[in-house]
């Protein structure tokens, strides 16, 4: 964790299923070097003696116009989302690799196919983080580690409400852009179709018990009622001028 004073909720839930004593908290922040994390990982790795599967779930977002978000910011969604995730990666793929086991769950979004107007940082980092599990999944494939990459769509968690830099000055060019984002960041975990997350750790859980899992697993829901699925199967299939005329119709 980023800050390990904040673990009460965590090792109280743990201790309330009898876990407890099987969870470790070890402090990581992913906005540090890469060698600082793959220190701290490899570090955790020998003291328990092996590693058998590595979860990238950490995010953190911005939103706004490409041209005004600073590039301060773009840098530190990369380092959160793409960043940290890839030296967590670096430090497990050795023993993983060596042992001819392990699996990597890498948690984008349903932002890591699609983007839109005013999510670009958050979106261009779980692209990255993407393209990164396709290559990572091709090398590993012959060391018996699986790679898989899961893409929820809305779901309650810490992201929403944070004090976000959108741009707020109303004589910005995009001025309505950035107040759509404003109310996004701060009231879209209202939406109807914010689910709970626990339902994608029992996604990874069930997936980890698979004997041959596939490269990407679309779940939850999004605003408008589609399916994550729906949403970016109809971005990617559809010709992007149908993609642009529903966008404007929104």
């Amino acid at each position: 964790m980023r800050d390990p004073n904040r673990a009460a909720d965590l090792l109280d839930a743990a201790s309330s299923q009898g876990d407890a004593d099987r969870i470790e908290v070890v402090g990581l922040d992913l906005l540090q070097n890469s060698e600082i994390i793959e220190a701290t990982v490899r570090s955790a790795v020998r003291r328990v003696g092996h590693l058998d599967v590595l979860v990238n779930n950490a995010g953190t977002a911005e939103g706004g116009a490409v041209e005004e978000i600073p590039v301060r910011l773009w840098r530190r969604v990369m380092e959160t989302n793409f960043f940290g995730p890839l030296a967590c990666i670096r430090a497990a793929v050795p023993g993983m690799r060596e042992q001819g086991s392990g699996a990597i769950v890498n948690v984008t979004s349903i932002n890591g196919r699609v983007s839109g107007a005013g999510g670009g940082p958050y979106a261009a980092s779980k692209f990255a983080l993407e393209a990164l599990s396709e290559a990572l999944r091709l090398e590993m494939n012959p060391f018996g580690v699986t790679v898989v990459i899961i893409q929820p769509g809305l779901y309650k968690t810490a992201i929403w409400g944070r004090p976000y830099e959108v741009n707020r000055d109303p004589k910005s060019p995009y001025a309505a852009l950035n107040r759509d984002m404003a109310e996004f960041f701060e009231n879209g975990w209202r939406d109807p179709a914010v689910a709970d997350p626990a339902e994608v750790g029992q996604l990874v859980c069930a997936i980890l018990r698979e004997d041959h899992p596939t490269l990407r697993y679309p779940i939850g829901r999004v605003g408008g009622g589609l399916s994550a699925r729906e949403l970016i199967d109809f971005w990617i299939k559809r010709p992007w001028e149908e993609v642009e005329a529903r966008y404007r119709d929104e």
